[in-house]
């Protein structure tokens, strides 16, 4: 005689449960509404290392990853009012239920009971204004506890804002904050400067940016240890003052700046120095607070970026000056 799981004993159901990792746990949940409910009261501890959400137009993709491997969903309208949820080769119907309603129903339980640390958050987007997109913040702003992240990636089209986001996530475990382009999208994107005062935004150690940003300026990227930012245009003092944050920060490590409009280039060559010149190169070297490193300033030219790095001063040419 056949034996539906709906039928185990409640001890034995509980067994099974916490011999389940949490990607087949959610596999579960999805064979009926009964089965469902029954997890969801259990609470089940979710141990996600990896978690991806791709918002697309009338469907969101989301990947999960924990110790016991990888776990994709898709989420995709279907007849109008209704979802067609995509495990692997599998698919289900939800009927009169809206995609977006159905993945944030489930994106909460799963964030809800999200017990461990998070490697990594990435969140794309073609569309900002989707309701899922909207409603995401709220999810995270609904947990108990601020969420444990490492690292953070936002990959958007049109506008950026992050304050709806870090907010949310613990600035104890936060590392990482990077930006990237959704589209091949070459306008410039303004970066809204409402980050600047959050401590998730002061304590990141690194910054990364394939999108060319508009920003007013350049000194609340002083503490990054390493990071690599694309923006519109810079000016001398704004340099001067990044200089002299990264040469003070005994942790600095290395960090480039790719701009478009310098109008005060000259000035700031000027505040550098004399450069020590290799083939066309430009470097010039500054002391630091150990003794046996330096900070190193090379321009480059044809990609119009300045690089700064933390160095051995035994990398430093011979016939180079380090300023103090």
């Amino acid at each position: 005689m056949e034996i539906s799981l709906l039928d185990i004993p409640e001890v034995a159901m509980d067994r099974i449960l916490e011999n389940l990792d949490f990607i087949t746990i959610q596999i579960l949940r999805k064979v009926c509404h009964d089965l469902r409910n029954y997890i969801d009261d259990k609470v089940p501890e979710s141990n996600i290392l990896r978690l991806s959400i791709h918002f697309a137009m009338r469907c969101i993709f989301v990947t999960y990853q924990d110790f016991s491997g990888q776990f994709e969903m898709e989420y995709e309208e279907f007849d109008g009012k209704s979802t067609r949820l995509k495990q692997s080769r599998n698919q289900k119907i939800l009927e009169n239920l809206n995609f977006e309603e159905a993945f944030l129903t489930d994106l909460q339980l799963i964030l809800r009971h999200q017990k461990g640390i998070l490697e990594n958050l990435m969140v794309r987007s073609l569309l900002t204004t989707s309701q899922s997109f909207r409603e995401f913040p709220k999810i995270l702003k609904s947990r108990k506890k601020l969420l444990r992240v490492k690292n953070f990636e936002v990959y958007l089209k049109d506008e950026l804002s992050l304050q709806p986001i870090l907010p949310f996530l613990d600035s104890s475990f936060l590392k990482t904050i990077s930006i990237y382009n959704s589209t091949m999208n070459p306008d410039f994107l303004e970066f809204k400067e409402d980050v600047w005062d959050l401590d998730q935004w002061k304590k990141a150690e690194k910054f990364y940016t394939s999108r060319r940003l508009t920003i007013a300026s350049l000194e609340h990227f002083g503490h990054f240890q390493a990071g690599f930012i694309r923006i519109k245009a810079t000016n001398s003092n704004q340099m001067v003052d990044l200089k002299k944050k990264f040469q003070g920060n005994p942790k600095f490590r290395s960090f480039r700046v790719d701009f478009q409009e310098f109008d005060t280039i000259l000035e700031f060559f000027r505040f550098l120095g004399p450069a020590h010149q290799f083939y066309g190169e430009k470097k010039w070297f500054f002391g630091v607070e150990n003794p046996e490193k330096c900070l190193s300033i090379f321009y480059d030219l044809p990609n119009r970026q300045f690089t700064f790095a933390q160095i051995d001063r035994d990398r430093v040419p011979s016939n180079a000056i380090i300023q103090e």
